[in-house]
């Protein structure tokens, strides 16, 4: 239940689609609670964990199987999370609900389906239909598919898009060949047999002929274009994507093919050409159910997120690379900035009024954390952490963290229930046994109960060659690993309200 897999990072939680909106001048975060649903949502394990992390959301998770929202409904009952409820629709069905009065017309804020490895099939219509019909205004309709359900989709959306610009633009020739080759390195360098005959047929001045030859055939339609198709005009206007870096065309797209991408901005394929520009199989469209509440006002727009750090501070890489293009976070602003997050989540007024960031001004410190944001430093949050920290007897906070006590930790990445976060929060194996003792033991007995977990697991080829054979080295090793997480991740634990005092909680 609690293991960290691919489908629990996916950024479905509503503080990262309301910060994607703000992006995009969209005033969305709703502050007096809202309503999430889920179609195809399955067993539940994702949403019974942000509805964990927004206590004060209301979720509803969908799916035709019985079965499984059977089970959903029983391990939100075990972990008593209260929030959320399960019901068997599928999206005609949804719709339906509506224009018969069983459900009320536009009550959602936030709709989402999750296409790939969905046994819930659901038809592209039917699921623009429903949106329409269960979002409220300034709704989020959330879609994560792949941009062709096949192996080689990057092949046959290069083939696709190739026979589209040269019908379109005939009279271009050699040209267009040459920008097709900027516009294309991402597929090329995948394709290197490809790229050096391409490469080769350009040197010859043949590139236009090779092109067409190489496109000459039948391939569907990307599933980008039809969506667009299906969405656009019909009350749902495009936001951007849910992965932050994707919104950005300097984090997502080789520098040398920013022109021909800026020059088609208005193109009805844009979206298109720019997956076959940052090589993308797959995208998580966000869609905002008109009217929507635009501003221009950045304070206003970002005044409602707190950006926090979920990770060591000392594990935080200073010098990304994106696409060959280094950033490097090494200077005063970014010091005062990771310094602070690092100790708890901030809103941009803190900084604006931190002495350590004195003369800063607004657009600025909005520019960089936008920045450290985008490239996956910092992270949009729903709340504070509120209270002190005595470190005498912390305890796991909320009943989906505590039920981590029922379990036996195996040396994996676990996920946990962050209602600061307003998302999981990841743990390794070592860390989540830290603070798994924490909670058992206290402060005076967790070395007890660590050594015990480090007999269990001593055979794991992770702590094989630390040759916990004797008592001694289980002590040694025991007090080691505890003493490097709460080196790095106590007042962390704090911050993201994992974790917290029994004073507290009673």
């Amino acid at each position: 239940m609690f293991a960290a897999s691919k489908s629990l990072r996916l950024p479905f939680d509503p503080i990262t689609l309301s910060y994607v909106m703000a992006l995009r001048g969209i005033g969305s975060r709703p502050k007096d609670g809202f309503i999430y649903a889920e179609l195809g949502c399955g067993m539940g394990e994702r949403i019974i964990l942000l509805a964990a992390c927004n206590p004060e959301g209301v979720f509803f998770g969908f799916d035709t199987d019985l079965d499984k929202l059977n089970d959903a409904a029983k391990k939100a009952e075990e972990l008593s999370v209260k929030n959320i409820t399960f019901s068997q629709a599928s999206a005609a069905q949804l719709k339906e609900a509506v224009d018969t009065g069983v459900i009320g017309a536009k009550c959602f804020d936030y709709l989402v389906y999750n296409e790939p490895n969905n046994e819930q099939q659901e038809n592209t219509g039917a699921l623009g239909e429903a949106a329409k019909a269960v979002l409220k205004e300034n709704g989020v309709f959330v879609y994560r598919y792949r941009t062709y359900d096949a192996a080689n989709a990057d092949e046959l959306l290069f083939k696709s898009l190739t026979r589209h610009m040269l019908a379109e633009q005939p009279q271009k020739g050699e040209e267009l060949a040459k920008e097709w080759r900027a516009l294309c390195q991402l597929y090329f360098t995948a394709h290197p047999d490809q790229a050096q005959a391409f490469d080769k047929a350009l040197a010859q001045g043949g590139g236009i002929e090779w092109l067409r030859t190489i496109s000459n055939c039948d391939t569907s339609t990307s599933k980008t274009l039809q969506v667009s198709q299906m969405f656009s005009g019909r009350d749902l206007t495009y936001l951007g994507n849910a992965h932050l870096a994707s919104n950005y065309m300097e984090l997502s797209a080789p520098e040398n093919c920013h022109k021909s991408l800026e020059a088609k901005r208005l193109h009805p394929l844009y979206e298109a050409l720019k997956d076959l520009a940052t090589h993308t199989s797959e995208r998580i469209d966000l869609w905002g159910r008109e009217p929507l509440h635009r501003s221009d006002n950045l304070v206003t727009l970002f005044d409602n997120f707190t950006f926090g750090i979920t990770e060591p501070a000392e594990q935080i890489v200073r010098t990304i690379t994106f696409q060959g293009k280094s950033i490097s976070f090494v200077g005063p602003l970014y010091d005062g900035i990771i310094s602070l997050a690092s100790v708890m989540p901030i809103t941009i007024g803190d900084l604006v009024h931190h002495e350590s960031l004195a003369g800063v001004d607004v657009a600025t410190l909005l520019n960089t954390v936008q920045l450290l944001v985008a490239c996956g430093v910092l992270y949009p949050m729903r709340g504070s952490f509120e209270g002190g920290i005595d470190l005498s007897n912390p305890k796991l906070v909320g009943s989906y963290n505590q039920s981590l006590r029922k379990i036996k930790a195996e040396l994996q990445d676990y996920a946990f229930a962050s209602v600061v976060a307003g998302r999981p929060v990841f743990f390794s194996g070592i860390g989540t046994l830290v603070l798994q003792n924490l909670d058992k033991g206290g402060m005076e007995g967790i070395a007890g109960f660590m050594s015990d977990d480090l007999t269990r697991l001593a055979d794991h080829p992770f702590l094989q060659p630390l040759n916990l054979d004797t008592p001694q080295r289980l002590a040694e090793e025991s007090y080691n690993q505890i003493e490097i997480m709460f080196q790095q991740s106590m007042v962390r634990w704090f911050s993201l309200g994992v974790i917290n005092t029994q004073k507290t909680l009673n």
